[in-house]
Formats: structure tokens, sequence, C-alpha cells
């Protein structure tokens, strides 16, 4: 692991690889690691010919004054490293990352994010108030939205549990900015440890390898989901009848 970037509020590492091809991990906050935030999915990652960065928000704000600077630090080792091919992953905060900096990073084509918020910033869902201990600590908030930040050339597979409110309704969220590209995944059962749910029914490592092998291309989740019950979410009534009309997946179970 070499440190690529630190200061007082990011944390960016990496480990080089020998192709042309980098996943970018997000963490979470760490909460159930006492406040310890760890390299997310480093086990799930570990062996891969492709080069991982990790990155940190040590603020715990949702990037909210770090944003522009880890694109700009990533996007130039990317130019050094000739890096064509980007993934983006994450959980919960990090998951949220996953998706915003999608945007951002140069050749991303994928953002693999579970139990992601949609956003945090308190003007745009004054509704979750759980993290609160940090976000409380922000003098102004820039308005990102991950909801608002889907691009065209991305594909988007998110995961999220049905037990939470709060991620039920984030999930909404992210359902009705009704992209081309973006599939939601709900797992009945699951709280917000969905990533943790996933690992204990032996499922995450096989299904973040693939969507990694497949660049998220047209990689369908349903083939490695099929042992458990879930669901995925179209827009909501009204809006985007379009998208709301178009018949299920084939292969997809729905048992909530």
């Amino acid at each position: 692991m070499q440190m690529l970037y630190e200061d007082d509020g990011i944390e960016i590492s990496f480990e080089p690889g020998n192709n042309a091809t980098a996943i970018v991990s997000f963490s979470g906050i760490g909460m159930k690691m006492g406040g310890v935030q760890i390299e997310e999915f480093k086990k799930s990652l570990a062996g891969t010919d492709n080069s991982v960065y990790y990155v940190k928000d040590k603020d715990r704000h949702w990037y909210n004054s770090s944003f522009d600077r880890i694109g700009d630090v990533i996007n130039e080792d990317f130019a050094k490293r000739n890096i064509g091919r980007v993934l983006t992953l994450g959980n919960s905060m990090g998951g949220f990352g996953a998706i915003a900096f999608a945007k951002v990073l140069k050749g991303c084509q994928a953002a693999i994010a579970f139990s992601a918020q949609s956003a945090i910033d308190p003007s745009v869902v004054p509704w979750d108030r759980r993290y609160r201990k940090f976000t409380d600590s922000v003098s102004q908030w820039v308005g990102l939205d991950a909801a608002k930040m889907l691009v065209p050339h991305v594909n988007y597979k998110l995961f999220y549990g049905d037990v939470s409110n709060f991620d039920t309704r984030h999930a909404q969220r992210m359902a009705n900015a009704d992209h081309a590209n973006l599939s939601v995944y709900v797992m009945a059962g699951a709280g917000h440890g969905v990533a943790g749910f996933l690992k204990r029914k032996g499922v995450l490592h096989p299904l973040v390898q693939a969507l990694i092998a497949d660049g998220g291309q047209d990689f369908d989740a349903s083939t490695i989901l099929q042992s458990l019950n879930y669901k995925t979410l179209q827009p909501a009534p009204g809006v985007s009848a379009r998208r709301a009309q178009r018949p299920a997946r084939p292969g997809i179970r729905s048992a909530i």
C-alpha cells in the first residue's frame, strides 16, 4: 500500500496494478469499527490485477469540502499511470462517494454502491438526521446530490436493504432519477449493513468480482442473487411514465 495524498481532511492510498484499469474504493464513516475508517472491500479486491485506490473522508462530511480535491488528485494519478478504465465502489458514505465521483473520474464506466445515501445535505434530505454528530460541524454545504449527478456513460449498480426506512427512501430517490443505466436492488431482511448481509450469504465476493470483471456494462446481478429475496426499484408512479411502464427484467425475484 502506498500513500498518494493525505491532509487533515482526506487520505488517498493505492496499490498499483499491471493494466490500465483502476478501482476506486470509498470508505464509510467507520461507525462499526469504533470510529476507525478502513480500506473498504480490501478482501474482495485482493489479488486483482487492477490498480486499487482507497479514499477516506476523515472529516466524515460526505466529501462536502473535499470533492474537487479528491477528483483532481486521482485524475492526475490516472494520467501518470495511463489508466483508461475506472470503476468506483463504496459502502454507506463511501457508496455516496462511489456514485458522486463516477461523474468526475476520467474513464469511469461503472459505480457499485451499497447502502448509499443519495445525499446528506440537510437542505436536500432534511429527513435523514442519523449522522448529525458528524455533519453538524459543516459550516457550509455545497449541495452535492448523487441523485442529480448520474451521467449517461456510467452504469450504476446500487444495493440496499429494506429494514431501514431511511435506506429505502434513499433507494427510491436514486430510482426516481430514472437513469437508463441504473439498477437499484433492495434485499429483503437486510439493514443498513447490506454489504455484510451479502457477505454472510456468501454472495458479496462473487458479486463484486463479477461486476468488476464485466465493468458494469451488461451484468445482471440476479444470477448471483437468485437464492435471495429482493426486488428492483423503478421510479415512483408519475416520476417517469416511460420508465415505470417497462416490463420487469427477466429472472428478477420479488418477495417484498
